[in-house]
């Protein structure tokens, strides 16, 4: 079991929340503008992002020490490498139409290198403009997944309330905000009778941890933040990562 750090804000969260009633419960996003994600949106990552925006209130997380514990409104199913594995799935689309796109960063973009340049342009030998075949100013582009779904779907075991109002404070879904994706209309959380870990084809809805020594799965994050490889374990990975 590795150690985990404890923070005074995330701690006074989870004192609070402590002994909340928990429910089955089914959490549904619609969004005005196409979601950007490379990767499934998992439920507690969601409310993790709300969580410590909140109790750190401005202030910045710490960028070493961890992992941390972050206490979130899901019951706990159990611990893995001290770490928490919560009662909660990736969101899943309905109705989804998809496209591929590319993001673009190019040399002559650069406010600096174009400031530079202005200020030499009457001199002898004015500056050139940095090389966009190679180094910090290089050109390139990334391809960019968008989908358009009718709602994205998951569920959970968790205190309604609460997730309702961490919820409100999420304004988009998924990433790529700057470029108009994943713009909100609506959450709604609803009740319901039963949670699984698996849809009706024993496929996992979420990133399963598994014996390490069983020969199968991939090593990918579990539990908040997903992209600290530092908690990386062999996982039973999501049916999300093929609808994508």
């Amino acid at each position: 079991m590795r150690s985990v750090t404890h923070l005074p804000e995330l701690d006074a969260y989870g004192k609070r929340i402590e002994g909340l009633e928990v429910e089955p419960l089914r959490v549904t996003v619609q969004t005005v503008t196409p979601v950007s994600s490379n990767d499934p949106v998992a439920l507690d990552g969601v409310l993790a992002y709300a969580m410590v925006t909140e109790a750190m209130k401005g202030r910045p997380f710490p960028q070493s020490g961890g992992p941390f514990w972050q206490p979130l409104p899901l019951k706990l199913d159990r611990l893995v490498n001290g770490l928490p594995l919560w009662t909660s799935t990736d969101f899943f689309p309905t109705d989804v139409h998809k496209r591929l796109t590319h993001i673009h960063r190019r040399t002559a973009d650069n406010p600096y290198a174009m400031l530079g340049l202005m200020h030499t342009i009457h001199a002898k030998r004015p500056r050139r403009l940095p090389s966009s075949a190679a180094g910090p100013y290089m050109d390139y582009r990334v391809p960019d997944r968008r989908y358009v779904a009718d709602h994205w779907t998951a569920t959970c075991i968790g205190n309604k309330e609460e997730i309702e109002r961490l919820l409100a404070m999420v304004q988009y879904f998924g990433k790529g905000s700057k470029r108009g994706c994943g713009f909100l209309d609506k959450w709604t959380v609803e009740s319901i009778d039963r949670f699984h870990w698996r849809d009706t084809d024993g496929f996992a809805l979420r990133p399963i941890p598994v014996d390490e020594d069983s020969g199968v799965g991939v090593r990918q994050g579990f539990t908040p933040p997903y992209w600290l490889k530092d908690t990386w374990v062999i996982c039973e990975p999501s049916i999300a990562t093929k609808m994508l």
